[in-house]
């Protein structure tokens, strides 16, 4: 008979029983395929939403340095 040693002496068993718990739960949390599809698309659109709002501050800026000043006419 071969004696264990070490931190995972006699832990066989429950070790693998544990393993294979994890296991099935990672696998339980991972969406199938056509979730993960519609997640990256959300994001995606989450993203377009960002760049929106940032062009409309840039316009607005851009706007408001236009009324600056006024023309005058020197003789």
């Amino acid at each position: 008979m071969t004696e264990q040693t070490g931190p995972t002496a006699g832990a066989g068993p429950r070790f693998s029983t544990f393993a294979r718990e994890l296991s099935e739960f990672v696998e339980s949390v991972i969406p199938p395929e056509e979730v993960r599809q519609h997640f990256r698309n959300s994001r995606v659109e989450f993203w377009k939403g960002v760049r929106a709002m940032i062009d409309v501050h840039i316009d607005h800026i851009a706007q408001a340095g236009q009324k600056k000043g006024a023309s005058v006419v020197v003789e």
